[in-house]
């Protein structure tokens, strides 16, 4: 998703068309209503493309991308590379119809017969976060003591919370 939104943002700065390739298509657009057009696979292969490494800062640099076929290369994750247009990102990010009808229907088989209900939910993101975090980002990753701690704020703050 940040990468699609960095790509989004930075070719409609530079007044330019953005295309992604078939495997990020594949993997958000059975969720997201995106519309940035996918690129074939076999044309990928035969344009000469020029790399442009990317930070993970918002540069001055970025508002200045020359050339036609310039291909991003690099993981930012900073929200300055989009906060300007953050609606416009929303969009793109919005659920199709089916997901948000099976996302209602699970809450409510989760509510039961509660009226006055918050739900918590917590994302846990591991998987290569396990790997990059302390390696590249100089961080760490919650463990199950900071993680239980966190669910008891939650379950402390409201009286009425269904956490998942």
């Amino acid at each position: 998703m940040g990468q699609y939104a960095t790509l989004y943002t930075l070719a409609k700065l530079n007044g330019h068309q953005a295309y992604i390739h078939p495997s990020m298509h594949q993997n958000l657009a059975s969720i997201f209503r995106i519309t940035l057009p996918v690129i074939h696979s076999e044309v990928v292969g035969q344009i000469r493309w020029r790399n442009f490494d990317l930070h993970d800062w918002m540069s001055e640099d970025y508002r200045h991308i020359k050339g036609r076929y310039v291909q991003l290369m690099g993981s930012p994750c900073s929200f300055a590379f989009y906060h300007h247009i953050r609606q416009e990102i929303l969009q793109e990010f919005s659920f199709h119809d089916h997901i948000k009808e099976e996302a209602n229907q699970y809450l409510l088989s989760l509510r039961g017969q509660g009226q006055d209900v918050t739900f918590v939910g917590v994302h846990v993101r591991r998987g290569d976060y396990v790997r990059v975090m302390p390696r590249i980002w100089k961080g760490v990753v919650a463990d199950k003591g900071y993680l239980e701690k966190a669910m008891n704020y939650f379950r402390e703050k409201y009286s009425n919370a269904i956490l998942r």
